[in-house]
C-alpha cells in the first residue's frame, strides 16, 4: 500500500520494514517476499536487515520452490537499490539458468537489466550467453519494443556481442514502428553503436525514421544520446539532424557541455 501511494517518509517505512524482518521468511511464500522487495525498490527505501533476510532465505531453498518471475522481481529490486551482494548474484543467476525456459519475457528482461547493472563479469559469463540463446530459440515476437530496447542497452552497457541476436532484435524493431517511442529509440541506437553491430546499417536506418518523427518527444539527453549514436555508428541521417537542430531552437533546450560534446 505505501508503495502504490508513494508514501516515502521514513517514519513510517522503518518500523513496518523492521516488523518484517522480525518475522521468519520461512513463513513468507516467494511471490510475497518477492513483493515486499518490488515495493522497497519502488520506494528507494533500503532496509538492510529486510532485504538481508528475504535473499538469505531465497538462497536457502532450491529453484524448484521458487518461480522464475519471482526471482526476477527479488533481483530487479536488488539492482534498484544498488545491493551488490555477489552470494546472492550467483544463486539468482543459477535459480535462472535452470528454470530459463519458463521464463516470460519481462521477467528475462528484468534478469538481464539487473545484472547489467550491478553484477561482476565473473557472474553473468554462462548467463548472458543462454538468455541470448532462449530469445533465439523461443523468437522474439512476444517481447515488446521496450523490452528489446533493454536488452539491447543491457548487453551494450557490459559490452556482450550476441550477433545473431542483435541482427534478430534489428529486423524485428520495424515491426513495432508503432509502438517504439523516444527512450526505445535512444536505447537501441546506443547499444548498436556502442557494439558496432554488423547489421547497424538497416537498423540505424529504421532508427532515423522513426526518430525524426519523434523527435518532439525526446528530452534533452535522449536528442544528445541519439545523435551521438549516429555520429559514432558513422551513419548520415540529414533529416534527423535538421531536426534535432530545430526542435533545440524552438525549445530553446538548456543543453550543458556533456549534451553539446
Amino acid at each position: 500500500s505505501f508503495a502504490a501511494l508513494q508514501i516515502k517518509e521514513r517514519d513510517y517505512l522503518e518500523p513496518i520494514a523492521t516488523q518484517c524482518a522480525s518475522r521468519s521468511p520461512k513463513s513468507w511464500d516467494p511471490m510475497s517476499l518477492s513483493l515486499v522487495m518490488q515495493s522497497l525498490a519502488n520506494l528507494a527505501f533500503s532496509h538492510g536487515e529486510l532485504i538481508s533476510s528475504i535473499s538469505s532465505q531465497m538462497q536457502s531453498e532450491l529453484s524448484s520452490a521458487w518461480p522464475p518471475a519471482d526471482v526476477a522481481r527479488v533481483t530487479w529490486s536488488h539492482a534498484k537499490l544498488l545491493q551488490k551482494d555477489e552470494g546472492f548474484l550467483r544463486d539468482a543467476s543459477c535459480k535462472a539458468l535452470a528454470r530459463m525456459p519458463e521464463m516470460n519475457p519481462t521477467s528475462l528482461v528484468q534478469m538481464v537489466w539487473a545484472f547489467a547493472t550491478i553484477a561482476p563479469s565473473n557472474v553473468t559469463s554462462h548467463f548472458y550467453p543462454r538468455v541470448a540463446e532462449t530469445m533465439m530459440e523461443t523468437g522474439l515476437a512476444d517481447y515488446t519494443s521496450a523490452h528489446l530496447a533493454m536488452v539491447a542497452w543491457s548487453f551494450a552497457s557490459v559490452l556482450y556481442r550476441p550477433l545473431p541476436l542483435l541482427a534478430a532484435l534489428g529486423k524485428e524493431m520495424p515491426n513495432r514502428a508503432d509502438r517504439v517511442n523516444a527512450q526505445d529509440i535512444t536505447m537501441v541506437a546506443w547499444a548498436y553503436a556502442t557494439l558496432l553491430a554488423p547489421e547497424r546499417r538497416s537498423v540505424f536506418a529504421f532508427l532515423g525514421e522513426a526518430a525524426t518523427r519523434a523527435v518532439h518527444r525526446f528530452n534533452a539527453q535522449d536528442l544528445s544520446n541519439t545523435v551521438w549514436a549516429f555520429a559514432t555508428a558513422g551513419e548520415s541521417a540529414p533529416k534527423l539532424f535538421d531536426a534535432v537542430a530545430n526542435e533545440v531552437c524552438e525549445r530553446g533546450l538548456n543543453l550543458n557541455g556533456q549534451h553539446v560534446a
